[in-house]
């Protein structure tokens, strides 16, 4: 399943991309199906950043599908280089749970918009369920395609609540108060 999303916020590039890369975590624990961002490394380069960090999320699951998804599945280590030339994070996110069974790749990227005063953030990638030979008896085609619908809904809803957030969280830096 591919996905793509945009926001735009408006507060300048520099601006944007520093705070969204520097204070990620605490951004994320904004989030209400959030339960922890860990930073496990994170490495410095001439130009770009290398961050891995494991999340754990607790997201409201419809009914079908709370006998299926267990809490263990719900945490992941998010492999991410911040390339502050391009201001494009890519990065690969790796589940916990069946882990040659889930793949989600992708990037976000910063780009100027109204003349320099404002920011367009897109988040894409590709979110992939494979029903392998390891695979759960309960990983039906209807069970993935539940799963896959689930995670198209709470990416676009989670990336828009993680960049209002990060609006929040830059205005608060601005007014010199506690995020």
């Amino acid at each position: 399943m591919d996905f793509k999303c945009s926001e735009t916020l408006k507060y300048p590039l520099a601006l944007t991309w520093e705070t969204m890369r520097d204070y990620l975590p605490d951004i994320a624990m904004l989030q209400d199906d959030i339960e922890f961002v860990r930073i496990e490394r994170r490495t410095k380069k001439a130009k770009s950043l290398h961050v891995v960090s494991t999340w754990k999320s607790d997201p409201p699951l419809p009914s079908f599908l709370k006998g299926v998804i267990k809490p263990e599945m719900l945490i992941w280590t998010d492999d991410a280089t911040w390339d502050n030339e391009n201001h494009v994070c890519h990065f690969n996110i790796i589940t916990h749970y069946k882990v040659e069974d889930i793949t989600c790749v992708g990037t976000i990227e910063f780009e100027d918009a109204a003349k320099g005063k404002n920011t367009k953030i897109t988040y894409s990638g590709v979110f992939t369920i494979a029903k392998t030979a390891k695979s759960s008896m309960f990983m039906t085609g209807f069970v993935i395609r539940g799963i896959e619908a689930l995670a198209g809904t709470l990416i676009a809803k989670n990336f828009a609540k993680a960049v209002k957030a990060l609006g929040d969280t830059i205005k608060a830096q601005k007014a010199g108060t506690p995020k």
